[in-house]
């Protein structure tokens, strides 16, 4: 019988096998996290990957390989597809370090690029209902 690698063995050999391994997994998880609930979120507001699409001014595809997880989206464009869904994304990887808020900002002249962010200050460590912007700590 093979010795095969499952993906959970991989991904605690990588933890253990360095420290800068184990901060590239772990922010793995924590991006693959915050796809599954935007996903779950999508699905419950009836919401269909073109329309989300749409609303993020994307394609579908580019919407269908971020939730199959095929790509390592860019943080504005999670920030985005949050903002579209109504939901703020809090980010905590649990060391003590200074914390900066990014604020999406839904001004149409800046819907592309650095512009659509801004620095707030501190933020907490979940995924949750909110007021249509974006905290990464």
């Amino acid at each position: 019988m093979p010795n095969y690698l499952t993906h959970e063995r991989l991904l605690n050999e990588l933890k253990s096998s360095s420290d800068d391994a184990n901060q590239v997994v772990s922010m793995s998880e924590m991006v693959t996290d915050i796809i599954m609930r935007l996903i779950d979120e999508r699905v419950n507001q009836g919401l269909s990957q073109q329309k989300l699409a749409e609303m993020c001014g994307m394609k579908q595809s580019g919407i269908a390989r971020i939730e199959r997880l095929q790509v390592m989206p860019r943080i504005d464009t999670l920030a985005k597809m949050a903002f579209r869904l109504n939901l703020v994304i809090r980010l905590d990887d649990g060391q003590e370090r200074t914390k900066l808020v990014v604020v999406y900002d839904n001004q149409p002249s800046s819907m592309l690029g650095v512009s659509n962010f801004r620095v707030e200050g501190p933020c907490g460590p979940t995924l949750e209902e909110g007021e249509g912007s974006a905290c990464l700590a």
